[in-house]
Formats: C-alpha cells, structure tokens, sequence
C-alpha cells in the first residue's frame, strides 16, 4: 500500500498541518461504513474531492475524478489513520517544493518532484 505525504496548499489548509497523509487503496474494493453522513468539499472541478466526517470534521477520504489528470482516478485516498490499521506500507512526501517556508520531508524518505504529481 501507498501513503503519500502531501504537502500541496489545499492539504495544508485543509489539516492545519505541514501536510496530508493518505493511503491508496482500489476503489473497487473499497466501503466505508460511517455513522456520521460525509461532507464534501471540490478542491478543483476538474480534479478532485475530499470527504470529512460530517460529525467531528475530519479528514476521511479523497477522491480524483474520472476525468482527471491524476494518474489513479479509480483510486481513493483514504486518511492515513486508516493505513496504520494494516501495517504494511510504503511512505513518500509529495509537494514539498510548494512552500519553501515548510520544513523538508524526513530524510528517510526521498520526496518526489510536485510536476510528478499535476492536479
């Protein structure tokens, strides 16, 4: 499984942290059973939406469109508390060159060029 680090604005604003942590997983396989509806917010018509827990308002799952340029868009990203069930996972940071006011990605773990990742 893969978890991406993501250091672009929306994740930034959207944690409050220096960045998002989201697990991959197939769509096909993938249900969530909530107790609380799911909000949405569009980061980008033409790209993608993340989903909070309508109850507490975290972070639940995100989602590229069909359409989009993301190269998985039958991938959702699940918050990475979700991952950490698992045990089993691959880390990388992306977007860290965004803001160079953030500090740089552990270095453990090599960060991936953003023009890797175009939304």
């Amino acid at each position: 499984m893969q978890i991406s680090n993501c250091h672009c604005n929306a994740c930034h604003a959207a944690t409050g942290h220096s960045y998002a942590s989201w697990a991959a997983y197939p769509l096909s396989r993938t249900v969530l059973n909530v107790s609380s509806p799911l909000s949405v917010f569009r980061v980008n018509p033409a790209s993608a939406d993340r989903y909070f827990c309508g109850g507490c308002g975290c972070s639940v799952a995100m989602m590229y469109h069909l359409n989009s340029v993301w190269p998985e868009a039958h991938t959702v990203w699940l918050a990475r508390h979700f991952a950490e069930l698992t045990g089993n996972y691959d880390e990388v940071h992306i977007f860290n060159e965004s803001d160079p006011t953030r500090p740089p990605a552990p270095s453990d773990l090599e960060p991936l060029p953003a023009e890797d990742f175009r939304v």
